[in-house]
């Protein structure tokens, strides 16, 4: 699937919230339910309103989803760089910890004569 540039992927994610709330959902079983009971249609001007909150709602949607993935994604950041400083700093007391045990108690290399 080939990846597309964010604006598209925002339009594509703002058409799909807007098409679920267009085609389902408790508000518009309402309208249909009371064209049904009434006979008679809904104004086109309510509908054109209805139309706009719902384009409304579906953008407010689209950008949550992103700011919850951003904030998510910040989130293992974090959570990263915190385990991989610790990992740096384990490597580091190994390698010190190494290095002293080869030269001694107090890091100068014993002489080849001497005899503990």
């Amino acid at each position: 699937m080939q990846e597309h540039s964010p604006i598209i992927q925002f339009i594509l994610a703002v058409l799909g919230h807007w098409s679920t709330l267009v085609t389902g959902g408790a508000i518009m079983a309402s309208i249909a339910f009371w064209e049904w009971l009434k006979q008679k249609k809904i104004h086109p001007k309510l509908l054109g309103f209805v139309f706009f909150a719902f384009l409304f709602m579906a953008f407010f949607q689209a950008w949550l989803d992103q700011y919850e993935a951003w904030q998510t994604s910040e989130t293992a950041k974090e959570v990263y760089k915190t385990q991989s400083e610790y990992e740096q700093k384990r490597i580091d007391k190994l390698t010190d910890d190494s290095s002293m045990s080869k030269r001694g108690r107090w890091g100068v290399e014993p002489c080849g004569n001497c005899r503990r």
